[in-house]
């Protein structure tokens, strides 16, 4: 990646929401995590020194206490339907940090053996645990991704 990309990648890992406006600073995110999906599409961008800033706003994004879904507390019949409606409401932007990660696993540019080297045990069983979370998106998005690898 360029400098530039580099620069966005620590800016999107790192934006304070607090210190901008949460509108603003979501907004924000939202253009850089969009270029950056752009970018590793069309772009030579490999370097380890990429893959180890993006690795590392990947797990920033994604790998977090999930959200309770208040349906799955309700009567088994009930709650059955309901819980596979529950949405995260954090969704859009993990949906572009999950499109991030797709585009660079998927990415003819990255050099597999340095990507094998970095994507190691601990990253995919905790990618594996995001399958918890009570978002069906999410559930979907995942499995698409480890069916890309």
């Amino acid at each position: 990646l360029s400098p530039v990309c580099l620069g966005s990648l620590r800016r999107a890992a790192s934006i304070n929401a607090e210190y901008m406006g949460v509108n603003k600073a979501i907004e924000k995110k939202r253009m850089i995590l969009n270029d950056l999906v752009e970018y590793i599409s069309t772009q030579d961008w490999f370097s380890e020194e990429a893959l180890v800033h993006l690795l590392h706003m990947i797990k920033l994004n994604l790998f977090r206490g999930l959200p309770c879904n208040p349906n799955s507390e309700k009567s088994k019949g009930m709650a059955e339907a309901e819980e596979d409606s529950f949405q995260d409401m954090a969704w859009p932007h993990l949906h572009l940090v999950y499109e991030v990660l797709l585009r660079f696993l998927l990415s003819p540019n990255a050099d597999k053996k340095k990507m094998q080297t970095h994507l190691n045990g601990l990253f995919l069983d905790t990618l594996i645990e995001m399958f918890e979370s009570e978002d069906m998106r999410e559930r979907d998005y995942l499995k698409t991704i480890l069916r890309s690898r």
